[in-house]
């Protein structure tokens, strides 16, 4: 289930995730990937942003 716009991805140069999970568990992750608003080096974990 997607909750978020499509125009938050468009907008959006990354998107963090708390773990890695989250691309498997997030719907709004998922599906947006999947529809290619989102791709896989933009997902980035929390702790990485972190320092």
């Amino acid at each position: 289930m997607r909750e978020l716009p499509q125009t938050l991805f468009d907008q959006a140069g990354y998107h963090n995730i708390d773990s890695e999970q989250g691309k498997i568990e997030c719907g709004d992750i998922i599906d947006s990937m999947e529809k290619g608003w989102v791709k896989d080096h933009e997902v980035i974990l929390l702790s990485d942003f972190i320092i």
